[in-house]
């Protein structure tokens, strides 16, 4: 899984365009990047991608910098 198979699957799901769910993404990685440096919890970024994304954990590793 890539992060452009995230993009795609919330761009369907939700009946959206690409660009919106590109911004969504990347929403959703500036939280996660915030909360890296000050929360670094793994259920506070689960959290953050259900959130923002309504998708499991199971995208973590995709979405999380490297």
């Amino acid at each position: 899984m890539e992060l452009n198979d995230i993009i795609k699957l919330i761009q369907k799901r939700d009946g959206i365009s690409y660009n919106e769910a590109v911004n969504c993404v990347k929403n959703c990685q500036d939280e996660i990047n915030y909360i890296l440096k000050h929360n670094p919890t793994y259920d506070a970024v689960a959290d953050c991608i259900a959130d923002c994304l309504g998708l499991e954990p199971d995208y973590m590793e995709v979405l999380m910098p490297l």
